[in-house]
Parts: C-alpha cells; structure tokens; sequence
C-alpha cells in the first residue's frame, strides 16, 4: 500500500502489521543472541572437580590445635544441663556474659557438663555472632577473646526530640498522605 505524503519520505505505512514484523524480527535476533551466548559460557565452562573424602589422620596440626584449645577447661559454676547442642541458646548466653571489656572464651561459665563439649559450642557459637556482627574475636596465644561489637544494635543518634531536627511534627520513615 502506498501513500503519497510530503512528510512521509519512503512511503512505509507504520501501522500493526509493520510494528508485528519488527517485534517478530527483534524477537529472533534475542534468541539467536541468547543462544550463542549460551554455547559460548559452555564452552568455556570448567569440568566438574573430584573431590576426596577428608583425612583427618594427614591433618595432625588441626587435631593438636584443636586438642589445645579444649584441654584444661577451668571448672565453672555448673549450670542446667540439656543434651543436644541449641546454637540459639549459646548465642543469648554469650551476649550475655560480655560485657564492655574482653572475655577470654574460657572464662564464659559452660551450659553443659561436658566441659570439652562446652568449649567447642562456645567457640562455634561465637564465630557465628562474629560472623553476625554481634561480637569481636581475636586470637591471643591460644586464647580466644571475646568483645562486644562496639557498632552493633547501635543507629544514628538524633540530639532531641525529632520535631527539633526539621520544625515538623510527624511520625518518623512515614510518608503523610
């Protein structure tokens, strides 16, 4: 179909049937993209690695540092014992025993009466609050300390009430409709 027009210069009508076309044809040049795309991340694409069981007999270090840091566990206050290890119930009870000052991990009193036990889901029950942000750790020797995370919990401090920091009095992060 042609239309003679002085404003329209190679005589394309753009009407459903030529948008349909150019949709249909942006369509194909994606895929054909997305296809060669793909062959080229499998082709570079490593091969699946072969993994060993761990030996722990070849890892004499770890044992020996391990074995170092849950002998000679100080005797403590004895306190409600439960089988099974509660991460959960760990973390609330070192938050609790920290306070401003560093800890050694070996002075936390032990939720379990297995002193050794203890000492190991203490030490696991820190690296997960470290890992949160909740505390601090550093190694000193073979001594594990343990501080409050100076930053944790702890939000931008506003001087006064909020009307003070602007004039207005409304609620705080709301929008007012």
């Amino acid at each position: 179909q042609e239309i003679i027009s002085k404003f329209l210069f190679d005589g394309r009508v753009y009407d459903r049937k030529y948008f349909a076309e150019k949709m249909k044809r942006s369509r194909q040049q994606k895929k054909i993209q997305r296809e060669k795309l793909r062959q080229k991340v499998i082709q570079y694409r490593s091969s699946g690695i072969q993994t060993e069981p761990a030996n722990l007999s070849g890892m004499a270090d770890l044992l020996i540092a391990i074995d170092g840091l849950t002998k000679g566990v100080k005797p403590n206050i004895p306190l409600p014992t439960e089988d099974g290890f509660d991460l959960h119930r760990y973390e609330i009870h070192i938050q609790a025993q920290i306070g401003d000052f560093e800890i050694n991990l070996r002075d936390i009193p032990p939720l379990h009466e297995n002193k050794r036990k203890d000492l190991i889901w203490r030490f696991i029950a820190v690296i997960f609050l470290a890992h949160a942000g909740v505390v601090d750790i550093r190694q000193d020797g073979l001594d594990i300390k343990v501080t409050r995370n100076e930053t944790y919990g702890k939000g931008q401090t506003v001087p006064g009430d909020i009307e003070e920091t602007d004039g207005f009095k409304r609620p705080v992060g709301r929008i007012e409709t």
